[in-house]
């Protein structure tokens, strides 16, 4: 009896060791997803990224928002 209930809470181990692989594997997925959409936005907006770069450099200025000062 007592190897039974050892048996049986080493398989719920396991299976609880399955699961979180699995959720590790989704998240590794997750996050490789949103690196690949993340270098896509930056090649798609690169010359605006570049342009507003150049600005930031030559005025020392972050945008619209400090055209006042």
């Amino acid at each position: 009896m007592a190897n039974s209930l050892f048996q049986r809470a080493g398989r719920n181990e396991i299976e609880g060791a399955k699961l979180n692989l699995s959720a590790q594997a989704e998240l590794a997925f997750a996050r490789l997803l949103d690196e690949q959409e993340s270098q896509s936005w930056v090649q798609r907006n690169a010359e605006t990224l570049l342009a507003h770069g150049c600005s930031i450099a030559a005025t020392g200025l972050a945008g619209e928002e400090f055209d006042r000062i």
